[in-house]
């Protein structure tokens, strides 16, 4: 029975020596990438002819053992009756909005960018967006031509299909929801997980729905932040 016990013993210490000394090793072979999502505190929030959108400040870090190759960002908004799953933008280095690229991140390293996250409209929606800036252009440059000494507007007739559509497309209402980042792998599979709650208030949703006044002038909101909320992050 001692001789047993000893061996036991023998082995385990064995063991612990294996896992200190070839452990990290070992995860580092056979581990998987695992990435953490920190955001800015606040968001900002904007439509494009009533396309929602978020204006992000990432940080994502690779926190496992391999690298980290991340394909896209999937951002979804649920509460209050609304859910929707948007694209990701990002600024770059020129400071023009694009689809966001694909990164490898080494283990520990760190990517920080702002990022833009707004539904891809359909083929119909974005003809019709479309069809509506270009009579919007059409309609104020008819109207310097003309040489009118006031504001440059579009017709009433076009200002009221640009709102009909905006309506259409602008169904969030105040309340409570949820921010859900999910960081896609190349291979499909998820890299990291986070959420955060926050708030819209009627005030806000309103500033949200004051740019469209602009659509009268050939500012269509999709650049200017009408509103900031602040980020909590979620209990787990």
């Amino acid at each position: 029975m001692e001789q047993v016990y000893w061996t036991a013993l023998s082995a385990l210490c064995a063991l612990i020596t294996v896992v200190v000394n070839y452990g990290p090793k070992l995860r580092q072979q056979f581990g998987r990438p695992e990435c953490t999502i920190a955001a800015f505190d606040y968001v900002g929030l904007s439509h494009h002819l009533g396309n929602l959108q978020l204006l992000l400040a990432l940080d994502i870090q690779n926190i496992g053992p391999k690298p980290a190759p991340i394909k896209h960002i999937r951002c979804t908004i649920t509460g209050a009756g609304y859910s929707r799953e948007m694209l990701s933008y990002h600024t770059g280095e020129s400071g023009a909005a694009r689809l966001f690229r694909e990164i490898w991140l080494k283990p520990d390293e760190h990517w920080g960018d702002t990022v833009q996250c707004f539904r891809l409209w359909n083929e119909n929606d974005e003809r019709d967006a479309n069809a509506i800036q270009a009579q919007i252009r059409r309609d104020r440059d008819s109207a310097m031509q003309r040489g009118v000494a006031y504001e440059v507007r579009a017709e009433p007739g076009t200002i009221e299909r640009a709102l009909a559509f905006f309506n259409d497309q602008f169904t969030i209402k105040p309340g409570d929801f949820t921010l859900r980042l999910e960081l896609v792998a190349v291979n499909s599979t998820i890299l990291g997980i986070e959420e955060w709650d926050f708030s819209i208030s009627s005030y806000q949703m309103q500033q949200l729905r004051d740019l469209a006044n602009g659509y009268q002038f050939g500012q269509y909101g999709g650049d200017t932040v009408a509103t900031w909320v602040r980020l909590t992050p979620k209990r787990r």
